[in-house]
């Protein structure tokens, strides 16, 4: 999958990412070490600290060849960026903590608490792609009054709204699958999520949140191919900075790309290596 381009002036931010854990040292390092911000979104279950990419992972891998800009906050390799974040969804609507002062907290919070608290640890709050929640089928599209009610109050209460996320694809090859066993289990399984960036874009529409453009990456070719792109001052990024241009809508958006059906078949063994014990209603906190 292409990355989103670089330009000269300006720098790319791809906030919300599940990089891999077991990739070779110099393939992490062309992703991460490219000129960009990204955001490593912990989900804080034992499979995913077993297979992705911590923030406290890059720092002991890329030692000492990593420069720590922000205790526990931000980190520069190369000529990229990386923020320690958290992203919350073990309940329904995802939120993603970016840079708040704490250790990871319980995944299984409401996601109201959740926000409340990454304000209290001083950091950003962002409701991730407001069109899918969680549910005992896995994930599903928003489709009842209680689940507006709520996602109107999130969308309040967060600082940021994504607006494109590039998983959001009506996976075709696995309809047959989700078919069989929502007719045999019951279940709501849903593969077509591909409109599911449309309410988002009408949120950000309406509300005036800044809307971000993510990969949601699970496989590394995916990191950076959707992003937002803030000024270049020069010098080297501070999180308040990042976070000041996003509050203020100085940002660009990428153009909108979503991953192949090949490349979400991929991620999703991925994700579900990382995520059984998830899948299995397994309860937190496990750190």
């Amino acid at each position: 999958m292409k990355e989103a381009k670089i330009i000269p002036g300006k720098r790319r931010v791809d906030f919300h990412t599940h990089p891999p854990r077991a990739r070779h040292i110099s393939k992490l390092y062309e992703k991460l070490g490219s000129p960009g911000v990204v955001g490593l979104s912990t989900i804080n279950y034992p499979g995913y600290f077993k297979r992705s990419l911590t923030f406290e992972e890059v720092l002991k891998r890329f030692s000492p060849h990593i420069q720590e800009l922000e205790k526990g906050k931000l980190a520069k390799l190369g000529e990229g960026y990386l923020i320690r974040e958290q992203e919350f969804n073990g309940i329904d609507y995802h939120i993603l903590g970016m840079a708040f002062e704490h250790d990871y907290l319980d995944n299984n919070l409401d996601p109201r608490k959740a926000v409340e608290l990454i304000h209290k640890y001083n950091g950003m709050a962002q409701l991730n792609h407001p069109g899918i929640i969680t549910s005992p089928s896995l994930y599903k599209k928003v489709n009842t009054s209680q689940e507006e009610r709520k996602k109107k109050e999130l969308v309040d209460m967060c600082d940021f709204v994504e607006e494109h996320n590039a998983q959001n694809i009506n996976f075709w090859l696995a309809s047959p699958l989700a078919f069989l066993l929502n007719k045999l289990y019951d279940k709501d399984i849903d593969v077509f999520m591909k409109s599911a960036n449309n309410p988002a874009k009408q949120i950000v529409k309406e509300s005036g949140k800044p809307g971000t453009y993510s990969s949601d990456a699970r496989l590394l070719q995916h990191i950076k191919s959707n992003c937002v792109y803030i000024p270049d001052s020069g010098k080297d990024l501070s999180t308040e900075e990042v976070f000041s241009y996003i509050k203020q809508n100085q940002f660009e958006k990428s153009k909108p790309r979503l991953v192949s059906q090949a490349s979400f078949g991929a991620g999703m063994v991925e994700l579900t290596l990382r995520e059984r014990e998830f899948l299995l209603k397994a309860k937190g906190p496990y750190v």
